[in-house]
């Protein structure tokens, strides 16, 4: 009853995070100022509404906990410095980049009636488009705006930030119940997630760039964490978060051979019916028929800091072709060659882990394989792999895609630190400590993160390793909650 009751009281206080912003920033007050300008002024004034929100709920857990000493609270201010680390990022760098503005063109396209793919840049699935626009008109009719006033795409522009926002603090919630259905109990899984969120290139290449990444990021989550117990609802968002990226539809694998055939259910049934409704609600009944024809032309990445495959093979056959004057045609035809023979490389090599994760689980002895322990490593072990391929061969995997890399990481740390630690914490921090940057082959450095903690972890499904490797973090989680026990006595 009490959760129910906070839950209430919490969502009480994000909504009214983001409700009082607009309402100050429209009062004309003598006593309400900008840094950065009036187009600005909302972000600055959320930032003080968040606060204060954030504030509250620290408070409120701090006071549930207040028997448990400096160990009991530790948690709450790990979550308190992670949030407002998140809260820095949209109140001090917002703007909108291109690949919003894209949306945001797409979106007008869709009030126009026409297809969303004429906005240039525009290359996702007609739900984001289609949801900016919806959100539009309700913004305009409750604001009571005109239609050509431009306050009403500010004010939606605002709401995106602000779901941004509150959907990060959602993944590091669910992270660190992942870090704990892994294995990793007390306060130094905790800490594990606290790090990789405060330390997370891929993350502050998503707000920046306003990506919707954490959407299906989080569908992800909830499957990872809730998947066995809530199978249908984790489908459901998947098949929802497939809609906007498709990056969700990898799961598919993994899904079916774990004989989850709930899940799998819920992420096709929600994926035929967007497709199938849809149109009957869209201003513009024809996107998905042009966004499968567009598919055929869907662009590739060629910049140094886009950490896929295809990159490195054309940025690579690019600079030799400069060398010795190639004919660009010829650069073409070699680049696609080498392309899919990498593709297929990678395939394979992710086909042979998964496969020999099948048939480790599949020798287990009858009672470890009815294991709840046993079925989430074999799980998430596939989904980890099948996630590592999407992003090798995705045509474009650029640096915020790697924001799907944090399952991995947290998964090599806690079940297979003892292998070859060197290797997943070097890979780790290559995948998202360093900041982007266009140098020639240094910018590859997330692909090679990458493929290092491939390396460093094993498809082998090994109960008494996983245990040694548990029982670990224990003793750190032990040692954690002691030491500061200890400060608290001096």
């Amino acid at each position: 009853m009490r959760d129910r009751a906070a839950c209430g009281i919490y969502t009480f206080l994000a909504l009214a995070a983001v409700a009082v912003p607009p309402a100050l920033d429209s009062s004309g007050l003598p006593t309400v100022r900008s840094s950065y300008g009036d187009g600005f002024r909302i972000f600055e004034i959320f930032g003080f509404s968040a606060t204060i929100a954030l504030a509250v709920v620290v408070w409120r857990e701090l006071a549930k906990r207040r028997g448990s000493g400096l160990a009991g609270a530790l948690p709450v201010i790990a979550f308190a410095v992670v949030a407002m680390s998140l809260l820095m990022l949209v109140c001090e760098y917002t703007q909108k980049f291109s690949d919003y503005e894209c949306y945001e063109e797409a979106a007008k396209m869709i009030e126009a009636g026409r297809s969303p793919y004429l906005a240039h840049g525009y290359i996702y699935p007609p739900p984001v488009a289609d949801g900016l626009a919806l959100a539009h008109q309700t913004v305009m009719n409750l604001a009571g705006l005109k239609s050509a006033d431009a306050r009403g795409w500010h004010l939606v522009f605002y709401l995106w930030q602000c779901a941004q926002f509150f959907l990060a603090i959602l993944a590091y919630l669910l992270c660190v119940r992942f870090a704990r259905v892994l294995g990793a109990r007390g306060f130094a899984g905790i800490a594990l997630v606290a790090v990789v969120f405060l330390f997370n290139g891929p993350l502050v290449r998503t707000f920046r760039l306003n990506q919707p990444n954490l959407w299906m990021f989080d569908a992800i989550l909830f499957a990872l964490v809730f998947g066995a117990r809530y199978a249908g609802t984790a489908g459901s968002l998947l098949g929802f978060a497939a809609t906007i990226k498709l990056y969700p539809l990898a799961m598919l694998l993994p899904i079916a051979l774990a004989k989850r055939w709930r899940m799998l259910a819920g992420l096709v049934a929600v994926v035929v019916v967007v497709v199938l409704v849809e149109p009957w609600l869209s201003m513009c009944p024809r996107a998905w028929e042009r966004y499968v024809t567009y598919g055929h032309v869907f662009p590739a990445g060629n910049y140094f800091r886009d950490n896929g495959l295809h990159s490195i093979a054309e940025r690579t056959v690019w600079l030799v072709g400069m060398a010795f004057d190639t004919p660009r045609r010829t650069q073409w035809l070699v680049t696609t060659v080498l392309w899919r023979c990498a593709v297929a490389a990678a395939a394979i090599f992710i086909g042979l882990r998964i496969v020999r994760r099948e048939q480790a689980f599949a020798a287990l002895p009858k009672q470890e394989k009815a294991s709840d322990t046993a079925t989430m490593l074999r799980f998430t072990g596939q989904v980890v792999d099948t996630f590592a391929f999407a992003l090798m061969a995705s045509p474009i995997a650029w640096e915020h895609h790697y924001l799907l890399a944090v399952p991995m990481v947290l998964w090599a740390m806690v079940t297979q630190r003892s292998r070859r630690p060197w290797l997943i914490w070097l890979g780790s921090a290559l995948m998202l400590l360093p900041p982007s940057f266009e140098i020639y082959p240094f910018g590859y450095h997330r692909i090679a993160g990458l493929v290092m903690v491939l390396i460093g972890t094993s498809p082998r499904i090994d109960l008494a390793e996983y245990d040694r490797n548990v029982d670990a973090w224990r003793v750190l989680a032990t040692r954690a909650d002691g030491g500061t026990e200890t400060v608290l006595r001096r």
